[in-house]
């Protein structure tokens, strides 16, 4: 999955720790057959994370709950990197592989800083002019791990934090862009045991739309999951179209995510069979 934004997203989902084996193997199996041959497996434990912006405080529920609290200030003002068909959701795991000479400054200035990143889609298809326009809501990421390559590229993963929404974009004479930003919740919270009945459905909807992607993908790691594991990791790596995506970012809670998701698989899956006058026996 190409682009003109200076970067490749790799969307392999690994850097959970054994503890997190079920969503790591969801996100391998799907990168496997859509996106880039997995090239490193990094080292990232999900933490719950409570985000201090500067004016005010949000309680950010990452998908596991039973993790260590950290403490992550967020300034107002964020870089921003439009990049088209990729979700960024709190919690998510997102590796970039960094080569547009702008982006690579991006993000050397950030790792020299807070290390932290806004993932936003360009809401134009021109996305590779400096002043594409961009959706209003994005996603903050913190660089969690980075390695420079030999041919001058950098190999960046992203951990999710907090969604946000644009105030108003600055020019600081670089070549990239940078935002005042307004912080979001969540939206992750999940009452697993009031939602039974729909946790259920998103399962199976996910059953059947997988195979379609994948012959021999392994569905096992999904009954494993929690919901909000389930979520973060179909919503983030399933081709959906950047719109789609769009919408499950800019959904104001778990509820309305889980339904959005379930009515893009279930219609997916229809969309995957075959035509004709056929019959399921």
């Amino acid at each position: 999955m190409g682009n003109k934004n200076g970067a490749k997203a790799l969307l392999t989902g690994g850097g959970l720790n054994q503890r997190d084996q079920p969503g790591r193997d969801i996100q391998q199996a799907l990168a496997q057959r859509f996106y880039y041959k997995f090239i490193n497996h990094f080292s990232v434990a999900r933490v719950s994370v409570k985000i201090i912006p500067t004016n005010a405080l949000y309680s950010v529920d990452a998908p596991s709950a039973n993790t260590t609290m950290n403490d992550i200030r967020l300034p107002k003002n964020i870089p921003i990197f439009p990049l088209k068909g990729v979700l960024l959701l709190p919690g998510g795991i997102l590796p970039l592989n960094i080569f547009e000479q702008r982006y690579l400054q991006m993000f050397k200035d950030a790792l020299e800083g807070n290390c932290i990143i806004g993932m936003i889609q360009p809401s134009s298809s021109q996305t590779n002019k400096m002043n594409t326009h961009v959706y209003t809501t994005g996603c903050s990421g913190k660089i969690t791990h980075h390695e420079d390559t030999s041919d001058g590229r950098m190999l960046v993963t992203l951990h999710g934090l907090c969604r946000f929404n644009i105030v108003e974009e600055h020019d600081h004479g670089h070549l990239y862009r940078s935002a005042e930003v307004a912080y979001l919740p969540s939206g992750n919270i999940f009452d697993e045991n009031a939602n039974a009945d729909k946790h259920q459905r998103l399962l199976n909807a996910a059953a059947l739309y997988l195979p379609t992607l994948e012959d021999n993908i392994h569905l096992e790691p999904l009954l494993e999951a929690s919901m909000s594991e389930l979520v973060t990791v179909l919503a983030m790596h399933c081709p959906f179209s950047s719109k789609e995506k769009q919408s499950l970012l800019e959904a104001e809670d778990q509820n309305l995510r889980v339904d959005l998701l379930i009515k893009l698989l279930e219609q997916a899956a229809l969309n995957s069979w075959p035509s004709g006058n056929q019959t399921v026996n």
